[in-house]
């Protein structure tokens, strides 16, 4: 019998130090890139900010492409 692994999805909705993690910055740079409107983000009803998964990978395509 095979093994079957469960592959849980990633989240849609990024928190910031998880954003930051991935990106190799400090939370400071982050909320830098957010205010200058340079990294879209998404206001929940508490008030919290997270990054959704798609702009990130957009932003990250975007500077990928303006370092060529």
């Amino acid at each position: 019998m095979a093994a079957h692994t469960v592959q849980t999805p990633s989240p849609r909705l990024l928190r910031l130090p998880a954003v930051a993690a991935e990106l190799g910055c400090s939370l400071d740079t982050l909320d830098r890139l957010i205010r200058r409107g340079q990294m879209p983000v998404v206001r929940m009803p508490s008030g919290r900010r997270r990054i959704a998964r798609e702009d990130l990978d957009a932003v990250i395509a975007r500077w990928r492409e303006e370092s060529r």
